[in-house]
């Protein structure tokens, strides 16, 4: 795939990338994110659906967003953080299309209070988000990640509190 963007006036990005790790969670149903249900301040997310009949949602994760201008963040930024319910390690990693990896919030097991990271908009910053965790014998898999056409679209200028509560 070929990306370009535009974030200023008269810089261009433009960058080759041969995909994303994990399967690819549509944003179209997102945008514009609808209002949580009566007495809800979150939404929940099925992470990694394989195999499409029968459906098998293999990850839940409940999602509170949240406007960003209390906590100082601007439209080209997002704080994104990970709590989790379940007793195993978990992460979600800041991915770039061209640079890959660029930061990450981990959870070593059950723990409630999230641990955040700010994402910035640009060439050289965040694309979209991957979730990760242990899988077969310990080794860590790339399960999901969020459709980087939107995820700028859906998401910034928010604040992102992600908690893991099914595996």
């Amino acid at each position: 795939m070929i990306q370009q963007a535009s974030y200023n006036a008269g810089h261009i990005c433009i960058c080759m990338a041969t995909g994303i790790p994990g399967l690819t969670q549509s944003l179209s149903s997102l945008n514009p994110l609808p209002a949580p249900l009566p007495g809800q301040n979150f939404i929940l997310i099925a992470v990694g659906l394989f195999f499409p009949w029968p459906p098998i949602i293999s990850d839940v994760l409940r999602l509170v967003v949240e406007p960003g201008a209390p906590f100082g963040i601007g439209p080209s930024e997002m704080l994104v953080s990970l709590a989790s319910e379940v007793g195993w390690a978990k992460e979600i990693i800041a991915w770039n299309l061209c640079r890959g990896r660029l930061a990450s919030v981990f959870q070593g097991g059950a723990n409630s209070t999230p641990s955040f990271m700010r994402l910035q908009r640009g060439c050289d910053g965040t694309d979209t988000i991957v979730f990760r965790k242990p899988g077969f014998l310990g080794i860590w898999d790339n399960i999901a990640n969020f459709d980087f056409a939107l995820f700028w679209t859906v998401f910034g200028g928010r604040r992102l509190t992600f908690t893991w509560i099914g595996d």
